[in-house]
C-alpha cells in the first residue's frame, strides 16, 4: 500500500510529460506532393491559454529533390469560422549546399519549427491545411510530410 501513492504520482507525471497534441504523417504517391492538394489535419483545442510550437517534417528522396528551401502555406480554420494563414519553410540544404537533417533508410528526414508560440483564439475542433508553396505543380522527391503540434513553455523576460 505504501507504493500506491508513488505509483499514482509517477503515472501523473508521465501523462503530463506528453506535450504533443497532434502528430500525423501523410505519404505521397510516387513521392509527388501536388500544389493544389493541401494536407488536412484536425485537432481539438481545450484551453486557449496554452501556446504551441508547430513543427513540419519531410522525408526527401535527395535523388529527385534538389531545392535548398521548401516553403509551406498553412491555413487554420477555427470552429467560429475564423481563418488564419501563415507561411513557414523547411531548409533541406544549408548555405553551402549540404543536406540538413538525418538520413534514414537512404532518405533525408528534415524537421523545422515553422511557428513558435502560437495561440489558438477559441476552443473546439480546428482544421489545419498545409500546402507546399513552391512554383511547381508537382513537387517530386517528397515521400511524406508530418505535422506536429506541441505545447510550448512561454518564457517571459525578467
Amino acid at each position: 500500500m505504501k507504493r500506491l501513492p508513488l505509483i499514482l504520482l509517477s503515472l501523473i507525471l508521465l501523462a503530463s510529460c506528453n506535450r504533443t497534441v497532434l502528430e500525423e504523417e501523410r505519404t505521397f504517391a510516387n513521392s509527388n506532393w501536388k500544389f493544389f492538394q493541401p494536407e488536412e489535419f484536425n485537432l481539438n483545442i481545450k484551453n486557449i491559454d496554452d501556446c504551441y510550437n508547430i513543427y513540419a517534417t519531410v522525408v526527401i528522396d535527395t535523388a529527385q529533390f534538389k531545392m535548398s528551401r521548401l516553403p509551406l502555406f498553412v491555413n487554420l480554420y477555427s470552429p467560429n469560422g475564423e481563418r488564419r494563414s501563415f507561411t513557414g519553410y523547411l531548409l533541406p540544404k544549408d548555405e553551402l549546399g549540404k543536406w540538413n537533417g538525418d538520413f534514414k533508410d537512404g532518405k533525408l528526414v528534415c524537421t523545422r519549427c515553422i511557428r513558435e508560440y502560437f495561440f489558438f483564439n477559441v476552443t473546439g475542433d480546428h482544421t489545419i491545411e498545409v500546402s507546399q508553396y513552391t512554383h511547381r505543380y508537382d513537387l517530386n522527391g517528397i515521400e511524406s510530410f508530418t505535422l506536429k503540434i506541441e505545447k510550448a513553455d512561454v518564457i517571459y523576460p525578467d
